[in-house]
C-alpha cells in the first residue's frame, strides 16, 4: 500500500508538471500565432505600425484606375501598360527601378504634372491617384485598406516598398541615413561631335553613318579585329528590345553611340559599349494615323532625322 501510494503521488506530481508545461507552452505560443494571423492594422501590430499593404491602395481604387488608365494613358503606354508604341512601359524593371524604395510623392508629382502628354495636369488629383493605384497593381503590389492619397504632401512620408520577389529581410540603411550622390556616369552623348560632309564622304573605320555605311553602298566594315579564326569566340555583350512591330531601319553608329529606329516612330540612342539607354524620342501621332515602316534614319550635324507620316 505504501509503495503504491508513493507511486500514485509521483505520477500525480509528474502529470501536474507536464500539464503545467503544456499550458505554459500554449500561453507562450498562442499569442504569436494569433498575431501572425491577425489582419493588417489589428491590435498587437504595434503602436503606429502600418503593414505595407496599408500604405499603397485599395482594390476598388485600382479597379476605378483601370478605366481611367484606358481612357487617358493606354493610347501611348499600351492597353497592358507595357506594350505602347509611343511611351515607355509602366511595368517591369525600368519602372520599378525608378520608383521602388522611393517616396510615393515622387511618382504622384511626376504623373500629376507631366501626364497625359499633350495635356498635362488636366485630370483631377483623385483620378491620378486611381491611375497610379492601377499601375502599381499591374506591377504586383498588394492592395490594402487605405487609398493611395491624392496629395503629394500626404505621400511624402510613404515609401513604395521593394518590388515583389525582390530582396527582403535584414540589411539596408537605417532610417534617416542619406547616401552621398553616386559618381556621375560618363555619357557618350556629352562628347559626341557633329557629323560633317567630310565624315559622310569618308567614314572612320568604327562608324556607320548611312544606310550602307558610306556613299559607295558596299555595306562593309573595314574593321579587322574579328576574323575567321576568332569569330567562334564571340559572345553576347548586351541585348536591346525594340517596340513590337515591323522594323527595317539600319542602326547608325557615331562616336560610340548607336542610334536605333523602333516601330511606332521612336528614336533611341544606346551606348554601343554597354547597351545603356542614353536618350529616346517618340513621335506622338494623331489618332488614326499609322506610323508605318521606315527603312532609314539619318544623322547630320548634331541632329538625327526620322521621317514620319505627318512630316511636312
Amino acid at each position: 500500500m505504501t509503495c503504491r501510494t508513493h507511486q500514485n503521488r509521483w505520477r500525480a506530481a509528474l502529470s501536474a508538471v507536464l500539464c503545467g508545461a503544456v499550458a505554459a507552452l500554449i500561453m507562450v505560443a498562442s499569442p504569436a500565432k494569433l498575431h501572425a494571423q491577425a489582419p493588417a492594422g489589428a491590435a498587437g501590430a504595434g503602436r503606429g505600425a502600418v503593414a505595407p499593404a496599408e500604405a499603397l491602395f485599395t482594390s476598388a481604387q485600382a479597379v476605378a484606375g483601370r478605366a481611367a488608365y484606358q481612357q487617358n494613358c493606354a493610347s501611348c503606354h499600351g492597353a497592358s501598360v507595357d506594350d505602347g508604341n509611343t511611351a515607355p512601359p509602366l511595368r517591369g524593371a525600368a519602372f520599378l527601378g525608378k520608383y521602388a524604395r522611393k517616396p510615393a510623392a515622387d511618382l504622384f508629382t511626376y504623373v500629376s504634372t507631366k501626364m497625359p502628354q499633350g495635356n498635362p495636369g488636366s485630370l483631377g488629383a483623385a483620378e491620378y491617384a486611381r491611375i497610379i493605384a492601377y499601375v502599381l497593381q499591374q506591377n504586383g503590389f498588394a492592395t490594402g485598406r487605405r487609398e493611395f492619397a491624392s496629395d503629394a504632401a500626404a505621400l511624402a512620408s510613404v515609401t513604395l516598398p521593394a518590388p515583389p520577389g525582390g530582396r527582403g529581410g535584414g540589411g539596408g540603411l537605417s532610417a534617416g541615413v542619406k547616401l552621398p550622390p553616386a559618381p556621375k556616369k560618363a555619357n557618350p552623348l556629352d562628347k559626341i561631335t557633329p557629323v560633317t560632309d567630310a565624315l559622310l564622304q569618308n567614314p572612320p573605320t568604327g562608324e556607320w553613318l548611312t544606310w550602307r555605311r558610306g556613299f559607295d553602298y558596299q555595306g562593309f566594315s573595314p574593321l579587322k579585329q574579328i576574323t575567321k579564326s576568332n569569330v567562334n569566340n564571340l559572345r553576347v555583350a548586351w541585348t536591346w528590345t525594340l517596340s513590337p512591330g515591323a522594323n527595317e531601319a539600319t542602326p547608325l553608329v557615331h562616336d560610340g553611340v548607336m542610334f536605333l529606329h523602333s516601330p511606332g516612330d521612336k528614336l533611341e540612342a544606346i551606348d554601343a559599349a554597354t547597351g545603356d539607354l542614353l536618350w529616346q524620342y517618340a513621335r506622338i501621332l494623331p489618332p488614326g494615323v499609322n506610323a508605318g515602316n521606315k527603312r532609314m534614319i539619318s544623322i547630320y550635324g548634331n541632329k538625327v532625322y526620322m521621317g514620319t507620316p505627318t512630316s511636312t
